[in-house]
């Protein structure tokens, strides 16, 4: 199951996690260089997908725009995943996942999917914050 490899690769890289009681999300707060953030690894197994979201925080109303752009410029550069912004509630967030339908999650792709989404996250960290501040 996806679930026990995201469990296992926790176990492995030594995080402490929250499991929501459906049984389906860990939760991991995560320090980078540039800040500290909680990250959101999400099985579906039904449709044989991983998800990895590092959620950070909130923006301002005022700054949504500048954030906007910044993740449209960011977004352009990136091989993998994408940073998502919701415009009502200010939601920000990077995103990695992988369908493995047909196939398997291997704890070598679990952890390339994760690790990518943490580091771009932290890479990118400063830019965001930057842009928010723009308030």
């Amino acid at each position: 199951m996806i679930i026990d490899i995201l469990r296992e690769l926790c176990a492995e890289q030594q995080w402490a996690f929250l499991e929501h009681e459906s049984g389906t999300d860990l939760l991991v707060r995560f320090e980078g260089e540039n800040g500290a953030w909680s990250c959101l690894l999400s099985a579906r197994e039904e449709q044989q997908q991983a998800l990895v979201r590092s959620v950070l925080p909130s923006v301002g109303e005022a700054a949504r725009g500048a954030v906007m752009i910044a993740i449209t410029r960011i977004n352009a550069e990136l091989i993998a995943g994408g940073f998502d912004l919701d415009l009502d509630s200010g939601a920000l967030s990077f995103r990695t996942s992988i369908d493995v339908e047909g196939d398997r999650l291997t704890p070598a792709l679990a952890r390339q999917l994760v690790l990518v989404n943490l580091a771009t996250t932290d890479a990118y960290l400063p830019v965001l914050q930057e842009a928010a501040a723009a308030e």
